[in-house]
């Protein structure tokens, strides 16, 4: 509570920074859990080119998990400028 008590008396930006950084970690997630379950819930037997097209989909998230990383590493860095 003292978090939320915190951001209140920030400024705008700040808060609207957090809040989009909060709100992109948490698509993320889904995303990602979205994507395995859709990987999982495939026929037991998977031919070759589905393998293929899966192993190809998982390093697409790999990178996408990679990109947002970057990107929620660089709001954070912004965020502590804005702070310092």
């Amino acid at each position: 509570m003292r978090i939320i008590a915190q951001m209140k008396e920030r400024p705008e930006e700040e808060r609207v920074a957090l809040a989009a950084l909060i709100a992109g970690g948490v698509a993320l997630v889904l995303f990602v859990l979205w994507g395995i379950f859709m990987l999982q819930s495939g026929q037991p037997t998977h031919t070759l080119e589905q393998r293929e097209q899966q192993a190809a989909a998982a390093a697409s998230l790999d990178a996408f998990r990679t990109d947002m990383t970057a990107g929620i590493e660089e709001l954070s860095l912004r965020y502590q400028e804005l702070q310092g």
